[in-house]
């Protein structure tokens, strides 16, 4: 997706978004959405050189409205070296990368906005302005290497290097470029990189082997959510079932013998009436919920995140009852 950078009418070079290498980084301590681009400016005599001196980026998860801004506009100063600037014989491109800074809820946003969507693809717009200036004029290149007009008077050594004389053009315009990642691209690269490639606020420790858990739910969970992130609700819901499934038959529950009571085999102290209770409760939920993945005729975003979310918290509650006593007396009371 490319769009020409013009000034006045003309068309003088053009930037470039590469969707396909659309990621996030930074985890969930400083999650980041970056956007690599390719700024380049058309060849041009020497005399009419020309050179992109800043730019100013900013998305919209959606129409360009002040309510769906991605966080703050990224400033680039570029007059350092004047990397994007034309050259005599082909174009010179240059590559940079647009990182946008996100907030866990600016990403809960924008991962609802994207289930909105058919195909579940990210959608939203990219505006970019800045400065494009003329070369008018250098000082400091040696007189076989001088590729435009040397400044009147310059007095300085050429161990300084090179300098410009710079006349920055009054109006300088970027169309706007859409910006749709797929949901193949938002899910393999984006979500991982933003601390997401587990389920959404929770965080679990897929699993160690003669725990509470099977090897076997990672990957179940995980093929999970990516049915979650791919907008498959039903199937994320039928994997969850596998989730409990799993669980159920690692630790011996039946239906006469629920897993708060089977759990107990494994820990090294007796479980307090209120842990039985909360995880036998709470597993049985878990249970009407996944299976009426057999026999419900549609499955919304909510019902699957639902899903992972308990599915999780209760992952979680049976690893650390394995894997740790309790703190204080095992009264129930905290000290």
């Amino acid at each position: 997706m490319s769009r020409g950078i013009q000034v006045g009418a003309q068309v003088v070079g053009e930037i470039a978004l590469d969707l396909e290498r659309v990621r996030g980084e930074g985890g969930p301590a400083s999650p980041c959405l970056v956007l690599p681009v390719t700024v380049s400016m058309h060849s041009r005599d020497a005399s009419q050189a020309l050179a992109v001196t800043n730019l100013v980026c900013t998305l919209y998860s959606g129409e360009i409205i002040p309510a769906y801004q991605v966080g703050q506009p990224v400033t680039f100063d570029l007059m350092g070296g004047l990397p994007v600037r034309s050259t005599r014989f082909a174009p010179n491109p240059h590559c940079m990368e647009i990182s946008f800074p996100l907030s866990t809820s600016l990403i809960h946003r924008l991962e609802d906005r994207r289930h909105r969507t058919e195909d579940k693809a990210f959608f939203g717009h990219l505006t970019v302005s800045g400065t494009v200036a003329w070369l008018v004029a250098s000082g400091g290149e040696a007189p076989g290497n001088r590729s435009m007009k040397p400044i009147p008077g310059y007095a300085f050594d050429s161990n300084l290097g090179i300098c410009f004389i710079l006349a920055p053009f009054q109006e300088t315009r970027v169309d706007t470029i859409v910006v749709r990642v797929s949901a193949s691209t938002w899910i393999d690269h984006v979500l991982p990189g933003l601390g997401l490639d587990h389920v959404r606020l929770v965080e679990i420790s897929l699993p160690r082997s003669g725990g509470a858990l099977p090897e076997a739910i990672g990957p179940f969970f995980d093929g999970a959510r990516r049915d979650y992130d791919a907008g498959r609700y039903r199937e994320c819901v039928q994997k969850c079932r596998d989730v409990r499934y799993a669980v159920e038959k690692h630790v011996g529950a039946t239906a006469q013998r629920p897993v708060g009571e089977a759990i107990q085999d494994r820990v090294g102290w007796p479980l307090a009436e209120a842990e039985r209770r909360f995880l036998n409760q709470c597993w049985r939920a878990l249970a009407d919920f996944t299976s009426a993945s057999h026999h419900q005729h549609a499955f919304f975003a909510a019902d699957a995140n639902a899903c992972l979310l308990l599915s999780a918290v209760l992952l979680e509650f049976l690893q650390n009852l394995v894997v740790a006593p309790p703190a204080g007396d095992g009264s129930g009371v905290l000290p």
